[in-house]
């Protein structure tokens, strides 16, 4: 037993394979093919309209071959992508892992170790430090000029996994009032709100950029791909969440950001991790993307399946 809300309609089918029905409704929703009877703003279908509609309905026996057929490939097609999804999830472990191995402990893995006085970093290189990050970096910096008329805007969607995904020029009068963090070439752009998601970006490119102050800018004269891994370091992010506040959207201040520490190193250190993990973590990120394309293909060929099988465009023997 259960209750649902008066958006939905309850169908009771009878004298037909439930399973066929089942399929069918789902080819609808998957090509919106209801659409012609959208009312209002919120594109609701009166209950009038949908039991009046007229459907082609095969013979009893078709409709079941219909839904074996389907119920068949459709296991095999889940089975599939539920692979696909364990695989992605391996990977980005691996990329975790990678970053968190190196930031903390660096690329030799004989050199002599040290404590490191914070408990949840652990042991370090022996010649590492462990500094606050305002210390490492300038936390949004002071600007000394005004908005340019017209430029590119980064707000939180526009960031995702470190991927810059929209760019949206607007102009300085149009601006909304988050608008205020102007970009130079090598910045890092740490997400404050909800910032256990890692959508973090370094900036660098050209021209006129200004991101939302839902971001801490930071500007660093230390290695600034490292400076961005170290950001992304599971036991720096715990921290982060932990002195985060709010419960829906939860979100840290720049203040008690700064006061959060990272492991520092020598520079040509920085440099050489910053490197090795630009490498190897661009070739995972590749595996996951090619990964990802597998599964929304196979998506697609099965709403494409169900399509063909339903309309009886295919056979099911």
């Amino acid at each position: 037993e259960g209750m649902i809300t008066s958006a939905y309609t309850v169908v009771k089918v009878q004298n037909q394979n439930e399973k066929f029905m089942s399929y069918f409704f789902i080819n609808l929703d998957n090509y919106k093919s209801l659409s012609f009877l959208y009312r209002g703003l919120r594109k609701t279908i009166s209950k009038e309209d949908l039991l009046n509609l007229k459907i082609p309905i095969p013979p009893l026996e078709e409709q079941k071959a219909i839904a074996d057929f389907l119920d068949s490939k459709c296991a095999k097609i889940e089975e599939f992508i539920s692979q696909k999804e364990r695989s992605i999830s391996l990977l980005k472990e691996l990329k975790s892992s990678l970053i968190n191995q190196t930031i903390t402990k660096g690329l030799d893995n004989t050199i002599e170790l040290k404590e490191s006085g914070i408990k949840w970093l652990g042991k370090i290189p022996k010649h590492w430090e462990v500094k606050k990050l305002k210390y490492c970096c300038d936390i949004n910096p002071r600007i000394d000029t005004e908005l340019p008329n017209l430029f590119y805007y980064i707000d939180l969607e526009s960031v995702t996994n470190g991927v810059l995904w929209k760019e949206q020029e607007i102009n300085k009068k149009q601006a909304p009032s988050r608008a205020q963090r102007i970009l130079k070439k090598g910045d890092i752009l740490f997400q404050m709100v909800r910032p256990y998601q890692k959508n973090n970006y370094y900036f660098d490119k050209n021209g006129n950029y200004v991101a939302s102050t839902g971001y801490a800018q930071l500007r660093t004269k230390n290695n600034g791909y490292f400076i961005y891994y170290a950001l992304h370091e599971d036991s720096f992010v715990a921290r982060v969440v932990i002195n985060s506040t709010g419960s829906n959207y939860p979100a840290i201040n720049p203040s008690d950001l700064g006061d959060l520490k990272i492991p520092l190193l020598p520079l040509e250190e920085q440099k050489a991790i910053a490197q090795y993990l630009d490498e190897r973590l661009s070739k995972i990120d590749l595996a996951i993307e090619k990964t990802q394309k597998e599964i929304n293909l196979i998506k697609e060929y099965k709403t494409s399946l169900i399509s063909e099988a339903v309309c009886g465009r295919i056979g099911v023997k």
